[in-house]
């Protein structure tokens, strides 16, 4: 989404990924303040892989992503 701000509103791309803005805020602060639990990030780099293929890509392909 950071790369993607001077294009789109983060309220557009929350929408798209089906996310509430304030879940990327809140992702976004414990990130960079380092407050977000290790599970949380790995649950939303998979929602993120996940989306960004269009729901194609299966646990297999996003875990070698991952990878």
């Amino acid at each position: 989404m950071d790369s993607n701000k001077g294009r789109y509103s983060v309220e557009m791309m929350a929408k798209a990924l089906k996310i509430s803005p304030s879940s990327y805020y809140t992702y976004r602060n414990g990130i960079a303040i380092g407050k977000v639990n290790p599970k949380e990030k790995w649950h939303k780099l998979i929602q993120e892989h996940y989306f960004m293929s269009e729901g194609r890509n299966g646990a297999p392909h996003i875990t070698c992503d991952l990878k």
